[in-house]
């Protein structure tokens, strides 16, 4: 396997500029938009991070690629317009897609991954997932990288962009936040330190040719407009996870929520915090 790049990019000029950058009162708007606005950040950050929307060697001449776990389809919707004659297929439990609007070779479906991938075998080109296998149970890793491998044409490529959930270096309000997070994943038999080890687990489900790149992604407004939309983001997973928090850091209001999760904001700067970003590609054999 390629020794695993390490590109920080907090202190590049290009990612200094806060233009257009919305700040979302996260407490008053619903889950669903919660996601959309999750998403969307998300992919602002791993585009500019990653200089594009993929990294792996693609022809033009593709004909389907899947996205397990597309959320808002947004990456989706820029793949389907650079590759128009390429078919895209999207699997999500919970689909916050557009209904109506999106390109014409873009096809969302809703399905379990977990029984199984209801595409025939060697069926797509490409296959990527982004923030997904963070979330997935630890015992259906092997599972769903057979099924993967499975759908996926000899010769193909797989692509994962993953977000380690990891404060370096950290204050304590985040290492409490943290640690809640990590503690709330483990009760649904989710290992979110797995990603590390995804480099290893592509080659011991038979891919080859696997690349690792590593990145740290900035928190905070020390890192320009990434940062921001990290900590946007940040604020937006610590409110779907609220429930867990204010049991656990005995806040009795929304209010004294809200002010507990600002305060673990306030100290991405203080601590020039960051997140680091996997990136793997694959190859089927």
């Amino acid at each position: 396997m390629s020794s695993p790049s390490n590109e920080r990019v907090s202190d590049d000029d290009e990612y200094d500029s806060t233009e257009d950058i919305v700040e979302v009162d996260y407490a008053k708007i619903d889950q669903d938009n919660r996601e959309i606005d999750q998403s969307f950040r998300i992919h602002e950050v791993f585009k500019c991070v990653l200089g594009g929307n993929y990294l792996a060697p693609l022809g033009r001449d593709i004909k389907r690629c899947l996205e397990l776990g597309y959320s808002s389809g947004i990456l989706m919707m820029e793949l389907a317009s650079e590759f128009k004659n390429c078919e895209f297929h999207g699997l999500d439990k919970r689909s916050s897609a557009p209904n109506d609007i999106y390109p014409h070779n873009c096809h969302f479906e809703k399905g379990d991954f977990y029984t199984g991938i209801k595409f025939p075998d060697e069926y797509f080109d490409y296959v990527y997932l982004r923030c997904t296998m963070v979330l997935i149970q630890e015992d259906k890793y092997n599972f769903l990288l057979g099924e993967l491998n499975r759908v996926l044409k000899k010769g193909g490529w797989i692509e994962f962009t993953e977000l380690d959930f990891e404060f370096r270096p950290k204050g304590p309000t985040c290492k409490s936040l943290e640690g809640i997070l990590y503690d709330t994943l483990r009760k649904d038999n989710t290992n979110a330190q797995k990603v590390r080890q995804l480099g290893s687990i592509l080659t011991e489900n038979g891919f080859i040719n696997v690349k690792e790149r590593t990145y740290d992604i900035p928190l905070g407004e020390h890192g320009g407009e990434i940062g921001i939309n990290m900590a946007s983001f940040w604020r937006n997973l610590a409110q779907t996870y609220k429930d867990n928090i204010i049991s656990k850091v005995d806040a009795k209001s929304q209010q004294e929520l809200d002010e507990f999760i600002e305060k673990g904001i306030k100290e991405f700067d203080e601590h020039h915090s960051f997140n680091k970003a996997y990136n793997f590609v694959a190859q089927k054999a």
